[in-house]
């Protein structure tokens, strides 16, 4: 099985030695010394007078022993020779075997090395390829160790692997995917179990008391060593986490119900100054250890008490709490009516009001994101309403001061507010419909959703028909001073304002001053007045009417501020020239004579003629009742109809 023949290689290496030259010298050596050696004994045995049987005898004697040395010399070489052969047979078998471990090729030897060299080269290769596999078994034995260790400490089996020879290659890589998972599990176990055990220190310090078993006191004593965090350590230190914890949630919870309801009967009741302070202290001392709580009990009892004796005052506080709460809730008149208890003991009657109003703080809270959200969405509506109501305001053109920058800036912040916000409501509401099927959120008897379509709806007709009864106003103002003419209007800057007098007391005008008739001058005046005071209140009829409806355009855009700004020029224009005919009125006595003296202009453009008994007419139905009509057959029978007069 070896790569050469270790017989042969024996026999030809003998033959190559006994044919040197070294051989040769070394037998003549070796006769020389016999013979040497020989001549000294036969000159001893001569010198003793031996005979020659006794010299034959001893030559015998002295070549046995050469014999018997020399072949026991050729047996140790034998030997030597099977014990070299035998090594070099082992480290080529060991050789071999690592190489196979390792994977690498066997290197052979060459067929003219001695025996001596045979060995030394296998004797250098099996310590080359035994290094090499120390270092990957010292390797494969450090990680089974780290391997062997995380899986005590987590509690868990070590696999199985032998050292003996070196593992595989994906043996190799399985104990390393595995020491990986055993050190993230153990830093997950480790800092969940120093999470669990903070955890049940801080409920065992709320609740006030101390760990009833060994293994608890083993899991909050920080100082004992850690014990393996197996799978099942694990389970028990979570069910210990879970039981004081949900101890604690239950405390809270009972403190927290004890204390709103105490909060709710010391708002309800009408306590003294010390029982509102002693109440207030509890509240505000108490935790959720078991006495904490038996002090709440005892304290909420007490007030039970007290409110069973107050129980019909106390119902009429918890109808007006229940209307607000309606109130908040957006509930219908018909939501209102379905509650409508009805008992003749006032305890019972009590306990009504009060399961209903716990029944809507519920349901106020489930709803909480969804009317939070529609009450955000209202509030914008009404500034857009106030806004669109502010619109029909003339006034709010002059003394601006950047007002109208301001409003164009909130109403573009509506504009983009108001759908995000109806968006975010049909969203709330939608999942709040989703958990809730059985009783879908309403506000007011609606569905959210078409409560707002159903008011954006209203909104566009209010503003369909206010748009209408402007524009029928405007064309009924047309046709008006298309009959009768344009009125003068006194210019803003000239007005009076309220509080404010630039006259004297000896220019006020008394009372009955403009209705008293003193010549064509005063009729010409009570015509103006006349005019001017059914446009003021046919103005203010218009302004009641366009603010009752609240709802014009979304927005006063600059085209109406032009707009307006153009009939205030006309109407100033109209004033102008309403002033200079009242000013050259002055010098004539009536409207007669000014009629026949005043020479004829041309028409302006908007002007309107008048005969004189038209004139006359207007002038006496301005001084009758609405509704009369004036008799003119005499004054008309005057005037020929020729005669016109030119009426600004």
């Amino acid at each position: 099985s070896f790569p050469f023949e270790m017989s042969g290689m024996v026999e030809r290496n003998d033959m190559s030695e006994m044919l040197t030259n070294d051989s040769l010298s070394l037998k003549g050596k070796a006769y020389k010394i016999i013979d040497e050696h020989f001549g000294a004994l036969k000159k001893i045995w001569d010198q003793l007078g031996m005979d020659e049987e006794n010299i034959s005898l001893r030559n015998k004697t002295v070549l046995t022993h050469l014999q018997n040395m020399l072949q026991e010399m050729v047996k140790e070489e034998e030997v030597y020779k099977e014990s070299i052969i035998k090594k070099i047979e082992k480290k080529a078998k060991l050789y071999m075997e690592v190489c196979t471990e390792l994977g690498r090729e066997v290197e052979t030897s060459e067929e003219s090395w001695s025996i001596l060299a045979v060995e030394k080269f296998f004797r250098d290769k099996y310590r080359e390829v035994h290094e090499e596999k120390s270092k990957i078994m010292n390797a494969v034995r450090r990680d089974k160790e780290q391997e062997e260790d995380l899986a005590t400490k987590l509690g868990e089996a070590s696999i199985l692997m032998s050292l003996s020879t070196i593992p595989s290659a994906e043996d190799i890589a399985r104990l390393k995917s595995r020491i990986e998972y055993l050190r993230v599990e153990l830093v997950k176990r480790t800092e969940s179990f120093q999470e669990k055990r903070r955890d049940i220190k801080t409920f065992m310090d709320v609740l006030k008391t101390e760990p009833t078993t060994e293994f608890e006191k083993m899991v909050i004593n920080e100082e004992i060593p850690s014990f393996p965090l197996s799978i099942d350590t694990m389970y028990k230190v979570e069910k210990i986490y879970d039981l004081y914890k949900d101890r604690v949630d239950r405390a809270r919870t009972e403190s927290r119900k004890i204390k709103i309801e105490l909060a709710t009967l010391m708002d309800r009741l009408e306590l003294d100054d010390q029982q509102t302070s002693h109440i207030k202290r509890l509240l505000d001392a108490c935790g959720v250890t078991s006495e904490d709580i038996k002090s709440l009990r005892t304290a909420l009892e007490g007030l039970r008490a007290i409110k069973r004796k107050h129980a019909s005052k106390l119902v009429d506080r918890l109808k007006s709490e229940l209307d607000r709460t309606w109130e908040d809730l957006f509930f219908s008149d018909e939501q209102k009516k379905d509650f409508s208890p009805f008992a003749d003991d006032p305890e019972v009657l009590l306990e009504m009001y009060e399961e209903e109003l716990k029944k809507l703080e519920i349901f106020k809270e489930e709803t909480k994101e969804a009317l939070d959200k529609f009450r955000q969405h209202q509030e914008l509506w009404r500034k857009l309403e106030d806004f669109e109501y502010k619109s029909h305001d003339t006034n709010r053109y002059t003394n601006r001061g950047g007002a109208l920058l301001l409003e164009e800036k909130e109403r573009k912040r509506l504009n983009r507010e108001i759908p995000r916000l109806e968006r975010e409501v049909a969203r709330a509401v939608q999942i709040y419909d989703e958990d809730h099927q059985q009783t879908p959120l309403l506000v007011y008897g609606k569905r959210v959703v078409n409560y707002i379509e159903n008011q954006r709806m209203r909104f566009e007709e209010e503003k369909e028909k206010e748009k209408q009864f402007r524009a029928l106003m405007r064309n009924k103002q047309i046709e008006e001073e298309a009959t009768l003419g344009s009125r003068p209007i006194t210019p803003r800057s000239a007005r009076k304002r309220p509080g404010v007098s630039t006259m004297s007391d000896s220019k006020k005008p008394r009372l009955g001053a403009a209705m008293s008739l003193k010549g064509s001058n005063s009729k010409l005046r009570k015509v103006d007045s006349s005019r001017a005071i059914t446009d003021t209140q046919r103005s203010e009829r218009c302004m009641t009417q366009s603010g009752a409806s609240a709802s014009s355009s979304l927005s006063c855009s600059y085209s109406d501020f032009k707009e307006n700004l153009e009939l205030k020029g006309r109407r100033d224009n109209n004033t102008r020239s309403s002033i200079a005919s009242r000013r050259k009125s002055k010098s004539t006595p009536n409207l007669t004579r000014l009629a026949a003296t005043s020479p004829r202009r041309p028409a302006r453009a908007g002007a309107l003629f008048l005969t004189p008994s038209q004139s006359t007419s207007m002038l006496l139905r301005s001084r009758l009742p609405s509704g009369r009509t004036p008799v003119t057959s005499k004054l008309s029978s005057k005037h020929p109809p020729s005669r016109r007069f030119l009426l600004s």
